[in-house]
């Protein structure tokens, strides 16, 4: 081996070493000045995309991954990150396409039709997912190897305490010890009351927090939503409002005195803020969405919120553009950017300190939905857009996020016990495991060595629960009985 060699295996090893601590930025940076060579080693290759995987730099990570590849087709970690590069992307046929093709050419292959399982799920594909389980029940690992999809197959299927059972075990935290015998699990959407809808289309009363810094993409997206809603509101601190108003005269300004700041790093408003503005709306539904989201579909929401009826929750994916005129659209599923409810709900979804746009805020409302009874609804085909643009969130943002959602849920007293019993363990046991550690330098004593690992494992978790309990919504189903994805 020459000094070179040398030189790249010791790299690569203390990459090693700085990934399972969680350093995930360190590690890519040490490794970028080989990986921008073209005769890089696999290796270097292989974790210089892992770690881009693990920072969200996801067209980082896709050509090195593929570089990666391209010298090591038996590699099956290679074709898994690449996997989650695309998903995270929002291009689950690429997502798909690539794990079929590391099935045929990797070494091991349980792994990628594990993550081929829950491609699956995403899009509920729930026979394709239990036969691909099935598949590789007879290897010696399998309990271990399938217990994600496997997990999220029970959150589909409401099967709580099997669910509850594999997510505690995916986690590695512990459960505490049953009372009594759990009561029979309930059918899904049981909490879904005979949809009553609305005689006409509801009035509705928009909130956002518009940014002084997001120019003409903002601008646009307002433009859209002309004519949908009766009243657009924007919650914003003073100098924001100075600089807001004079530009979007359409807007009604509300003030506020705090930000997330301090919380954050950003100067994102609380939700609570925004949910004290809604509640002296005298309207029909209220509604919060992201500022850049363009309203595709105005009509068509509308006849799908006057046939979810004031009781529910409505809850919308959207559209990921490249501009906003682009006809090849892709559905987010891994996340919401609009919200509408009843002003008489707005007490269910107070009490946290939650911002707008920051990780996590998307999956507050249906989550307190969930376990106070509210029933959820959710349009088949998403009426909004967004365009894409580079989402840069630390992982320490992501984490501390989590722990707001977390904390809000555990303080909530649930009127649906098995919801909230699948749930609350979960939370409980994840603080209990995942306590940040006073000092940074003890991360790699930390039980998992990285706690952001559990945490995106309970956002899937959790997206998953939203989608399962969530009733699918045309406009043409103000029918009473719903039907279930």
């Amino acid at each position: 081996m020459n000094p070179i060699d040398d030189d790249h295996a010791y790299i690569c090893d203390l990459a090693t070493d700085l990934l399972r601590i969680g350093s995930d930025r360190e590690a890519f940076a040490i490794l970028e000045p080989i990986v921008e060579h073209p005769d890089a080693p696999v290796k270097a290759l292989l974790l210089a995309g892992h770690a881009a995987v693990l920072l969200s730099h996801n067209q980082i990570a896709i050509p090195l991954l593929k570089r990666a590849q391209a010298l090591s087709p038996e590699t099956g970690v290679i074709y898994e990150d690449l996997a989650a590069a695309y998903i995270a992307e929002n291009e689950h046929q690429n997502a798909h396409d690539i794990l079929e093709i590391g099935i045929l050419h990797a070494e091991q292959k349980d792994q990628l039709h594990v993550v081929q399982a829950c491609l699956d799920l995403n899009v509920m594909r729930r026979d394709t997912a239990r036969a691909r389980i099935a598949a590789i029940a007879k290897t010696p690992l399998w309990q271990d190897v399938t217990l994600q999809p496997r997990a999220l197959l029970a959150l589909h299927e409401g099967a709580w305490a099997t669910a509850l059972s594999l997510c505690a075990k995916k986690l590695g935290v512990p459960l505490p010890t049953p009372e009594s015998a759990p009561a029979a699990p309930p059918s899904r959407h049981a909490a879904t009351p005979r949809r009553v809808p609305f005689s006409s289309p509801p009035r509705v009363v928009l909130a956002t927090s518009l940014s002084p810094r997001s120019g003409e993409a903002q601008t646009l997206a307002l433009r859209t939503w002309e004519g949908f809603a009766v009243d657009i509101l924007s919650v914003n601190t003073a100098p924001e409002i100075a600089v807001l108003a004079p530009l979007h005269p359409g807007i009604r300004f509300i003030e506020t005195d705090r930000n997330g700041q301090d919380l954050v790093g950003k100067p994102l408003i609380f939700i609570d803020d925004i949910l004290a503005a809604l509640a002296k709306a005298d309207t029909d539904l209220v509604g919060i969405v992201n500022a850049d989201i363009l309203l595709c579909d105005g009509p068509r929401l509308l006849g799908e919120l006057q046939a979810a009826g004031r009781e529910a929750l409505t809850i919308c994916h959207r559209r990921d553009m490249r501009a906003p005129d682009d006809p090849t659209t892709i559905e987010y599923l891994m996340g919401f950017d609009a919200f509408f409810f009843s002003p008489s709900q707005i007490p269910h979804f107070q009490g946290s300190t939650m911002l707008l746009g920051a990780p996590w805020w998307d999956y507050l409302l249906p989550s307190l939905a969930i376990i106070s009874g509210i029933p959820i609804r959710i349009p088949e085909r998403a009426a909004i857009g967004h365009v894409r643009h580079v989402v840069n969130w630390s992982n320490k943002i992501f984490d501390e996020t989590y722990r707001i959602w977390g904390a809000r849920l555990l303080e909530h007293d649930s009127v649906h016990p098995p919801i909230a019993d699948f749930l609350r363990p979960l939370l409980q046991g994840v603080s209990l495991v995942f306590t940040p550690p006073d000092d940074p330098s003890a991360t790699a004593l930390h039980p998992s060595s990285n706690p952001h690992w559990a945490f995106r494992t309970l956002a899937m978790i959790a997206n998953h629960l939203i989608r399962t309990q969530a009733t699918p919504l045309t406009a043409e189903t103000a029918a009473p009985e719903d039907r279930r994805p």
